[in-house]
């Protein structure tokens, strides 16, 4: 598996270690060589049964060593089963420019976690004792392939010859079963039940399909395409209830899993990000994603609890003693705009689930200008106030339906008190609104809410009410400043300048 044209010679010649390979394998893998992928699988059966059936060696030995492309989808992997696959893999690896590509779930061995973590850490090194162990060994055999299985892995992943990815799901875990090879006649799949293990290939009870679309027919040849683009979302990230990260990222959440334990999830990944990036490890962002989870993150460097803005700090502790309520008394220049997302992305961490912020403004200016705060924090804000009414009802649907399916997300609308106040596809998304979704309501120039159209029925489903205001008193109007606090919270900070004058818990 080293020494590619040596390895496959070696196979071509080698005796069949039967504790370990399939009657036949070897004959087969002679006959095949070189031939292209229809001529390979012409004579094969569209139905395999494990035990029974000579799965690895009549369809997936000679399907890789004719395939250009190679992608596996499999719950459970381990090593071993490289050595099953090992002529395929071999002649795969020495005529095809493209690696094996391979989507598991992170439950691994805990031999083939230092394996693969071998391979990543120290790639040099990986292929010069391999070479020491395998290549310069004089008896390269079958058998020794099986002895030297975890340094094939490590090697592979070394050279990049493997590339491999862990799939972590909302809820469960990630358990397809599918191979899929590309060639000279285009995509066919193999599909069902085995696991790529020794037992879901040689021993349990298992059962695949051979899907070759030039010979069975429109049917399967739409089903192969599905089968293919499928696969490659979930791939490149794209599927809605799972996560797919990097080797060295999924290493974290590799391994055996206790019985009693629940799979490792997208949260938890996004979770252990979010605990890296706090503290300042600049964690990678998983394959083909441009952007952390659609979660509130505080700028990198952001300057809020010393220096200046220190008194940011102390309104965001206030509000959060406070249980999530109350009002910034700041005056304009003070950064209340900052302190306010600070507060709701301290909130949004103390919530494991779903967080849906909505922004209050007085007008399209100040709208604007926090859209632009929105994006720093790390979230594209929504903007209802830009959207005509039915595209406007549209959205707000989907922004509904992304916080309903659960998980560590965050949607943030901001738009204008008119609007808010009248428009009913907003009031539409907060009856809708699931219990477990926090929802924080931040309102700007808050005491323009004293006026009827809001006080006189104040929307009840916020669970945390900030209030934004550098003079939340409403001039001549006692009763409408006593509704706003009564909604809001009292003030909890008051700062006249950059440099906090008083503080109340």
């Amino acid at each position: 598996m080293i020494n590619v044209p040596r390895l496959r010679e070696a196979c071509r010649s080698a005796p069949v270690d039967r504790d370990y390979w399939p009657a036949g394998t070897l004959r087969t893998v002679t006959r095949l060589d070189g031939r292209s992928l229809e001529a390979a699988l012409a004579s094969v059966r569209s139905l395999y049964e494990v035990p029974d059936d000579d799965l690895v060696g009549e369809v997936l030995i000679p399907a890789m060593m004719a395939a250009t492309n190679v992608k596996v989808g499999s719950g459970f992997f381990s090593s071993e089963s490289l050595a099953q696959l090992a002529p395929g893999l071999a002649a795969f690896v020495n005529a095809s420019s493209q690696p094996l590509q391979l989507l598991i779930s992170p439950e691994i061995s805990v031999a083939d976690r230092e394996a693969i973590d071998r391979g990543l850490r120290d790639p040099g090194e990986v292929v010069r004792q391999t070479v020491n162990r395998i290549i310069e060994d004089a008896a390269v055999s079958v058998s020794a392939l099986v002895t030297h299985t975890l340094d094939c892995l490590a090697y592979l992943v070394a050279t990049d010859r493997l590339e491999l990815r862990f799939v972590l799901m909302r809820r469960g875990m990630y358990h397809k079963k599918i191979w899929l090879f590309d060639g000279d006649i285009g995509w066919c799949a193999v599909h069902g039940s085995s696991n790529a293990t020794i037992p879901g290939l040689l021993v349990n009870g298992e059962q695949m399909t051979v899907d070759r679309p030039w010979m069975d027919g429109p049917s399967v040849r739409e089903r192969v395409l599905d089968l293919v683009g499928r696969w490659q979302r979930q791939w490149d990230n794209e599927s809605p209830h799972s996560l797919t990260v990097s080797a060295p990222q999924g290493l974290r959440f590799a391994g055996p899993r206790d019985p009693a334990a629940s799979p490792p999830t997208l949260d938890d990944f996004w979770a252990a990000w979010e605990a890296d990036y706090d503290a300042g490890i600049e964690p990678p962002l998983p394959p083909n994603l441009r952007s952390a989870p659609h979660r509130l993150a505080i700028p990198r460097g952001m300057e809020w609890r010393t220096g200046l803005f220190a008194h940011q700090g102390r309104a965001v502790d206030a509000v959060l003693a406070a249980g999530g309520r109350g009002v910034f008394e700041i005056a304009t220049g003070g950064g209340k705009t900052k302190a306010a997302l600070i507060a709701a992305t301290q909130l949004q961490n103390q919530h494991a689930g779903p967080v849906l912020v909505v922004i209050l403004v007085p007008s399209d200016p100040l709208l604007q200008q926090w859209v632009a705060e929105v994006a720093l924090f790390n979230v594209v804000a929504v903007q209802p106030s830009a959207l005509r009414r039915a595209p406007r009802g549209a959205r707000l649907e989907e922004v509904l339906a992304a916080l309903s399916a659960g998980g560590r997300r965050t949607e943030v609308i901001v738009a204008t008190n008119r609007l808010f106040t009248q428009d009913s596809a907003i009031q539409n998304l907060l009856d809708n609104l699931p219990a477990h979704v926090h929802a924080i309501l931040i309102g700007d120039e808050m005491h323009n809410l004293g006026a009827a159209g809001f006080i006189r029925n104040p929307p009840l489903r916020f669970d945390s009410r900030i209030g934004l205001s550098a003079t939340p008193v409403r001039q001549y109007d006692p009763d409408g400043t006593d509704r706003l606090f009564d909604y809001f919270g009292p003030p909890v900070f008051e700062s006249a300048s950059r440099t906090p004058l008083r503080a109340t818990a």
